[in-house]
């Protein structure tokens, strides 16, 4: 089906259950309120082939709104090229759903967006997956090429915004050049009410996630995470950057980890790779020529860190930089390896909270400044300051 409408839900589809077990769907070209193609109270992708193309959306779900739960068991999921716009909440560019669920299949999500247009309050969150959820058992997620927009530059979540919890058990979950206006160029777990769980990101040991190339105006690169984290499996970072903490991952609670690596990652604050609120436990971190304008810190903990071997490798060249581990609290690491650096050390963080305080302070002036001079088109004496 093609070129579909409508004024309420699902611009091809509307139906209380949805479950496909076999053969093709292909929804090209719909509109609707809520759910581009399809709205549904629970679908279910069994096998087969379900794609949408170009759909819109001006509510929520440019592609899919599924009200309930979303399961995916095997088969292709394929949605390329859907939009949701709106005036001030534009939540889903390709999926909104309160649980996601795959246990198998193939999932690729690409070139989504979720766009708010409001100039004064206008939000966006979700650029390809707007969830209360993420759960992956098996199979592969691939989020290419999907952002969030906002006038405001208000957005979080250029890949997936989950607002309780994302859980990883297995399978892999594969972003490509995702992008957020604020935080979480990839991913953002945003959960509001942090007492709700210990962990709003679990990971197994048979669980894997790469982040490539994703990019967050404020914090987390790739990833954001306003709660704790606990990764048991593998984690990489390639060419992520923020223009705060967290070039690559920002971790407002802290985390355990088993193995994190970063590469190429970049921020302008204190954190070119990691950058974390609370405590960080990791048994393995791997940081390659990773860069913070600030003080050259790979890895900001305002906690206490425990770690089994940190290698961090500087740029090779000429001219080799400094690269640094900054701990606010105490520093347990049994292996510290360096190569390609002029110094290379773990050091103490002692933050006055005024002058913390003050710091914020400076930076949203500078903020503000700044867009003030990107919309006259000078960017000239740009200063950089240190906040939380």
């Amino acid at each position: 089906m093609h070129n579909c409408s409508s004024r309420g839900n699902g611009g091809s589809i509307s139906a209380v259950n949805f479950t496909q077990i076999g053969g093709v769907v292909k929804l090209e070209r719909s509109r609707a309120d809520l759910g581009g193609s399809l709205w549904s109270q629970d679908m279910t992708l069994v096998n087969g082939s379900f794609r949408v193309q170009g759909s819109f959306s001006n509510g929520g779900g440019g592609g899919l709104t599924v009200e309930e739960n979303l399961e995916h068991h095997g088969g292709t999921l394929e949605l390329r090229d859907c939009v949701v716009q709106h005036r001030l909440n534009a939540h889903g560019g390709c999926v909104r759903t309160e649980k996601y669920v795959q246990t198998g299949g193939v999932a690729l999500f690409q070139n989504c967006r979720a766009v708010a247009t409001r100039r004064l309050v206008g939000e966006s969150q979700g650029g390809a997956i707007f969830t209360g959820s993420f759960i992956q058992t098996g199979g592969l997620a691939i989020f290419k090429d999907s952002r969030v927009q906002s006038v405001q530059k208000k957005g979080d979540g250029g890949g997936i915004f989950a607002d309780q919890q994302i859980k990883q058990h297995g399978g892999r979950l594969t972003f490509q050049n995702c992008s957020a206006p604020r935080v979480g160029g990839a991913v953002a777990v945003k959960q509001f009410d942090v007492t709700q769980r210990e962990f709003v990101w679990v990971q197994s040991e048979d669980a894997v996630a790469s982040f490539d190339g994703c990019i967050a105006g404020r914090s987390g690169g790739a990833v954001y995470s306003s709660a704790k984290m606990s990764l048991l499996g593998r984690m990489t970072f390639h060419n992520s950057s923020s223009d705060r903490k967290g070039g690559a991952l920002r971790a407002m609670r802290g985390l355990s980890a088993t193995s994190l690596s970063f590469s190429q990652c970049y921020s302008a604050q204190p954190g070119a790779a990691l950058a974390a609120g609370g405590d960080v436990e990791v048994q393995e971190a791997t940081f390659e020529a990773c860069n913070s304008e600030m003080l050259s810190v790979v890895m900001y903990v305002e906690g206490n860190l425990t770690a089994g071997r940190l290698n961090i490798t500087g740029v090779a060249s000429d001219r080799a930089s400094d690269q640094h581990v900054a701990v606010g609290g105490g520093a347990l690491v049994g292996s510290l390896k360096c190569a390609h650096v002029s110094s290379c050390d773990i050091s103490a963080v002692q933050e006055d909270p005024k002058l913390q305080e003050m710091a914020v302070a400076l930076w949203d002036l500078q903020m503000q400044q700044q867009e003030n001079q990107e919309n006259k088109g000078d960017l000239s004496n740009l200063l950089i300051f240190f906040s939380g």
